[in-house]
């Protein structure tokens, strides 16, 4: 669109509008200009005489009311929320200062207006995390389950740093395994799992577990801590059947050829290196087989339980086990020997003899029966004196269990 003037009246009047309106923006710059010196200065003096100034600046009231509330407790407290409500009449859509105004309706118990402030800062910016943390803490100590419960929710979901410490706040707020499960997203089953076995919660351990869906893709070590959880916790039933559901089915000793990866623990064999002794599993190319060597350094003390294996087993019932194996200048004294343990009753079932010296290949074997009650037995490489530093090497290959009449 065209303007034109038609006389020099409407052009002088054109330019002076002009030059007033460039002095009013002038005029408006140097005011905001002034305030934000004036706010430099030591407060309350220097915000007050900005916002004199400047009054529509609603920073310089949330300023001062953050000051009052904060550094000067000689100022009355009823005179500081003026200043809140001012800033928000000013500016109602800056979430920073619903939440401050809600911490400071929450230190003067006014607990309602401070939740109808919580909530307004939080609709305001539902995705700032940090935000979600402050109002899960502040709703903690109002005592709004519904509040701790939908910023965690978020927090959880979005913060992965934040997590433990989610768990530890609901926990605390809530002490309620099932309301807590609820809110837990699918994204964070697994640090929920690492968290519940951490602090020794079995039942809601459980629960979990059966919430997640492909179990297969729980990481190997979480995995197998789970099981490690329920056997500790002797949940027998539960663990068989995890290992099971992932590994397969098995009976006697799990993994005893050493074919398998060793995992270092739920059925599978638990290592116990010290500086003094190493167990590891090896390749053998001689017999085109897997194996489990043992080496001593005659220098350092060995561990006294060297290698073990957590086998089910059925109570009152007749068991033998046959073990290849052979060594190579294994130190004298009492040497090594397996033997088979029952954790439940603290009984010792069977005890091999002493294995010293060397020896080519050859099938150790032990019977045991197992007590009423015992569901569970531990089969492990047992170093006979602590005091002795033992050197040598022990190498094992095959490793069977079976019920025998």
């Amino acid at each position: 669109m065209k303007l034109t003037l038609q006389s020099k009246f409407s052009q002088y009047t054109a330019i002076l509008i002009t030059i007033l309106i460039s002095f009013m923006l002038i005029m408006d710059s140097a005011k905001s200009w002034f305030s934000y010196i004036y706010a430099g200065d030591p407060p309350p003096n220097g915000l007050k005489d900005a916002y004199s100034l400047e009054s529509g600046n609603a920073e310089f009231y949330f300023l001062l009311a953050q000051y009052y509330n904060f550094y000067d407790y000689t100022f009355p407290r009823e005179n500081i929320y003026p200043l809140y409500k001012k800033a928000l009449e000013l500016n109602p859509f800056n979430y920073v200062y619903w939440y401050s105004l809600a911490q400071f309706l929450s230190m003067q118990d006014r607990k309602d207006d401070a939740r109808f402030a919580l909530n307004e800062a939080v609709e305001l910016s539902p995705g700032v995390v940090a935000l979600r943390w402050e109002a899960a803490m502040m709703a903690s100590e109002l005592g709004d389950s519904e509040l701790i419960k939908e910023n965690l929710a978020s927090v959880i979901t979005y913060d992965p740093h934040r997590q433990k410490k989610a768990y530890i706040l609901l926990w605390a707020s809530l002490k309620n395994g099932d309301e807590i499960l609820q809110i837990i997203p699918e994204n964070a089953y697994l640090s929920y799992l690492h968290f519940l076995i951490s602090t020794k919660r079995k039942n809601e351990a459980i629960k979990l577990w059966d919430k997640i869906e492909h179990k297969n893709s729980i990481p190997e070590s979480l995995f197998v801590r789970y099981v490690n959880f329920l056997l500790f916790n002797h949940e027998l039933e539960r663990a068989v059947q995890a290992w099971t559901e992932r590994l397969g089915g098995w009976d006697g000793i799990w993994n005893g050829d050493f074919e398998k990866s060793i995992l270092n623990g739920g059925f599978d064999w638990r290592i116990n290196n010290t500086d003094g002794s190493e167990a590891a599993r090896k390749f053998d190319a001689s017999q085109n087989t897997h194996l489990m060597e043992i080496d001593f350094d005659g220098e350092n003390h060995a561990a006294v339980q060297m290698v073990s294996q957590n086998v089910p087993v059925n109570a009152n019932t007749l068991y033998a086990i046959d073990i290849k194996q052979k060594s190579k200048e294994l130190s004298t004294g009492t040497g090594l020997y397996w033997e088979v343990y029952c954790p439940s009753d603290s009984k010792l079932l069977a005890r091999t003899n002493n294995i010293r010296g060397s020896s080519d290949w050859r099938n150790l074997s032990l019977t045991f029966k197992t007590s009423y009650g015992c569901d569970l037995v531990s089969v492990r490489l047992i170093s006979g004196r602590t005091d002795k530093k033992m050197s040598g090497t022990l190498w094992i290959d095959k490793v069977a269990m079976k019920e025998t009449n």
